[in-house]
C-alpha cells in the first residue's frame, strides 16, 4: 500500500463529463501513486480531491528548503 506522506509531485488520471441538463459535471479522478479513485460532482470537488495529496508546505517546510 502506498504512503498517504506527501510527495512534492502527484499525478492523477482524471476524467470529466456532463450531460445535457445536468446542473454540475461528474469527475472520475485517479490518484496514481496510491491507486485511489473517487467520483465526484463539481470540480470544486475535484479541486478538494486533489488538494488533500498536494498540500501547500508549512513555514517549517518553507525554511527548510534554504
Amino acid at each position: 500500500m502506498a504512503s498517504r506522506e506527501p510527495a512534492q509531485r502527484e499525478s492523477f488520471i482524471v476524467r470529466v463529463w456532463w450531460k445535457p441538463g445536468q446542473a454540475a459535471h461528474e469527475v472520475w479522478i485517479q490518484h496514481v501513486r496510491s491507486g485511489e479513485t473517487t467520483v465526484v460532482h463539481g470540480l470544486d470537488q475535484a479541486v478538494a480531491f486533489i488538494e488533500r495529496w498536494t498540500p501547500l508546505p508549512t513555514e517549517k517546510d518553507r525554511r527548510g528548503l534554504r
